[in-house]
Parts: C-alpha cells; sequence; structure tokens
C-alpha cells in the first residue's frame, strides 16, 4: 500500500472515530449532523419521519432572481445577482422549538434547518447543536404559536420579523412566543409597533408544540429577498418618503465594541462640517431611527448593522459606506440596491493602530460632499 493509500485510511479511521464518539456523546438527534438536519421541509415531507408531523405548507412568494447593478469598476466581491428560492409557510404539529435561537426540530427526527437558516449557519458563527441536549421540563403550548427568535438588528429585521409576519398571515390567530428576559430593546419596540404585545408569550427554554407555524429564514444569511422588505415596512407603516426633507445623516460607530474606528469622532467632525447629522442608532428607539432616515437627504457609514435603516430611506438618495481595510462584506450594498439607493462604496485604509489618517478622512469628507450636490437630472 502506498504512502498515500495510508494516509487516505488513516483520515477516514479518524473522521470515523470522531463521528462514534460525537454519537455516543450527543446520541443521534444531533451526533450525526449534517445528516439528521433537514434543508427544506416541502422536500422531506413524505419521509416517515416527517410526514405525520406536517400539518399543511402554502408557498407565500414564487422564486425570484434579483439583479445587483454594482458599477462594471467595482471588484467581483460585489456579487451581481441572487436567485431567491419559493418561500414556504408550514404548519406541523408536535415538534420542539427553542425561544431564543428559534430552531424547531422533531422529537424523534431531523433538525429543521428552515427555522434557523442553513447548516453552516448553524455550526459555525452561531453554534446552536447543543440546543436539542438541553434536558429540562418541557411545556406543553396547545394553541397555534409562532416562535421569535433572538438575534442581531440586521437579522431580526430582515431575516425573523419578516418570517414571523409571514407565519402570522397563514395564521393570525397565532401566539408570539419569545425566550423570557432576553428580548433586545429593538424586538421589543418591534413587537410594540406591530400591535402584537398582547399576543407575546415569553418562555424560559424549549418547549413542545402542538400547532406550530414558521416561515423558511434564509439559507444564505446577508441576502435579503425584497419581499422580506417590503413586508416589514408595509407592516411598521412605512413607507419612502418623497420629499427628503430631513438632513444628510452620518450613522456612527462611535459607541461599538465591535469592528469600531478609533477616532471615529475625527470623522464626525469633518462630516458635521459638511452639514451632516451625527447619529448613533444604538442610543435611539426603533421608531426614531425609521423616522429619521425615512426623510434622510443622504446617508454615509460605515459598514455595520445601522445600515440595516437604509430600508426606511427615501427611493433614490446617496448612500456611502464606508469599508475599513481589510474588513469587506456587500450585504448592505445589495440591500441599497434592492431599496432603490444611489449606493457606492469607499474602501478606506487604516493606520497601524487601526484609526482613520487625516488624509482618509478628508477624502471620505470630500466624497460626502459631492452627493449633496444637485445631480444632472435634477438641473
Amino acid at each position: 500500500m502506498t504512502k498515500r493509500s495510508w494516509g487516505f485510511v488513516l483520515a477516514r479511521g479518524r473522521v470515523k472515530a470522531v463521528d462514534r464518539i460525537t454519537r455516543w456523546m450527543l446520541g443521534p438527534q444531533v451526533g450525526r449532523w449534517p445528516l439528521v438536519y433537514a434543508r427544506s421541509l416541502a422536500e422531506r415531507a413524505e419521509f416517515e419521519d416527517v410526514t405525520g408531523h406536517v400539518l399543511n405548507t402554502q408557498f407565500v412568494s414564487g422564486p425570484v432572481v434579483v439583479d445587483y447593478p454594482f458599477p462594471e469598476s467595482y471588484p467581483l466581491c460585489f456579487r451581481r445577482e441572487k436567485a431567491f428560492d419559493a418561500i414556504p409557510v408550514h404548519e406541523v404539529t408536535d415538534v420542539l422549538a427553542d425561544p431564543a435561537s428559534g430552531l424547531i426540530w422533531l422529537p424523534d427526527g431531523p433538525v429543521l434547518a428552515e427555522s434557523y437558516g442553513s447548516l453552516q449557519k448553524s455550526i459555525s458563527w452561531d453554534d446552536v447543536r447543543h440546543v436539542p441536549l438541553m434536558k429540562r421540563a418541557t411545556p406543553v403550548v396547545r394553541q397555534p404559536a409562532v416562535v421569535m427568535g433572538i438575534t442581531g438588528y440586521f437579522h431580526f429585521l430582515l431575516e425573523v420579523l419578516p418570517a414571523v409576519l409571514r407565519a402570522l398571515q397563514v395564521r393570525p390567530d397565532a401566539v408570539v412566543v419569545v425566550a423570557e428576559g432576553a428580548l433586545p430593546p429593538y424586538a421589543e419596540q418591534a413587537i410594540d409597533l406591530l400591535g402584537l404585545t398582547d399576543r407575546v408569550q415569553p418562555l424560559a427554554g424549549t418547549a413542545r408544540f402542538s400547532h406550530l407555524v414558521f416561515s423558511a429564514i434564509p439559507e444564505h444569511s446577508g441576502f435579503v429577498d425584497p419581499d422580506a422588505v417590503r413586508i416589514v415596512c408595509n407592516a411598521l407603516g412605512t413607507q419612502p418618503a418623497g420629499d427628503r426633507s430631513g438632513p444628510p445623516l452620518y450613522l456612527s460607530r462611535a459607541d461599538a465594541t465591535a469592528r469600531s474606528v478609533p477616532n471615529e469622532t475625527d470623522l464626525e467632525a469633518a462630516l458635521a462640517e459638511q452639514g451632516f447629522q451625527i447619529v448613533r442608532p444604538s442610543q435611539l428607539g426603533l421608531a426614531d431611527q425609521i423616522r429619521l432616515l425615512s426623510g434622510a437627504r443622504a446617508v454615509v457609514g460605515l459598514h455595520g448593522a445601522a445600515l440595516t435603516n437604509l430600508i426606511w430611506a427615501p427611493t433614490g438618495i446617496p448612500v456611502l459606506e464606508l469599508h475599513p481595510w481589510p474588513a469587506f462584506n456587500d450585504c448592505y450594498g445589495r440591500l441599497a440596491l434592492t431599496c432603490g439607493l444611489d449606493y457606492r462604496a469607499l474602501t478606506i485604509p487604516r493606520t497601524r493602530h487601526g484609526g482613520l489618517s487625516d488624509v482618509v478622512i478628508e477624502g471620505v469628507a470630500h466624497e460626502a460632499s459631492r452627493m449633496l450636490l444637485p445631480s444632472p437630472a435634477a438641473d
């Protein structure tokens, strides 16, 4: 046997050993991921371990291909196209769900990927494989219910909330189950603005549901279905304003703990001289963020969750997203184009201490000032 063959046997043996140990420690429910992970309930609906749990499935929107018209000069990391699957709403019975994560699984069957997004998401940046292992007294929820999981601002507004609203369209009488004492302020405020406060049922942990309604969370996090934007804006009573009567805004991350720029206040000062209002969204309630963005004349901001608020902005306004090198993610660029905004991106180098040089700050301020000039079409 060649050296390569022995290496192959050794590698396979290590994988099998890890698999057996994992199944012994975690049990068959989660010890064989991804084998027990059902990507699509519709695809598994006729399987023996699933069929008795599915009451009904209906598709509330069809498949669509979205083009993102970034300038040709932008590099390929700005992705130009995305195909979205048709979006289902499932009604299931005798299932388990975790209110904190929103994860749903069958008592003796697979974990339902659509309840959380994807296998990659569930085992990487927000690992939830431990959830089905947590042994505790399991209450039974007998009335129709929808679970509202906890996540960050972007993912809540554009993934979790649209899924909850779609489920409520199918079962308007359902209660909204949340994790007791764990909702972030923006989730509580959204519930209040939507008039759902009286229908919220807090639970301390995993529950068994006699009738659970859920819609699919996007498999590819960061790609926002245009229908999700429409649903959220309509539900919260916002429409793109036409007068753009408010000031241009800079959405600051100066109080952020992650991806912060040490001297961002210097950038704020330079933009304030150009007429930009400095806004720290984390210090504002959801209703105030909606109000400010819905009349904005222009928006500038470092890459971060505050740019989720672009969904409230008037159609066509200029938006400048700053990408401090080497961090990059095109999700807000795609969101801005989905919302019909005049998007442009600027990659800005950092100093060795992580801050921005005076030259970079001057360049950003100059680019921002150009956004406020009348467009040729307006002359």
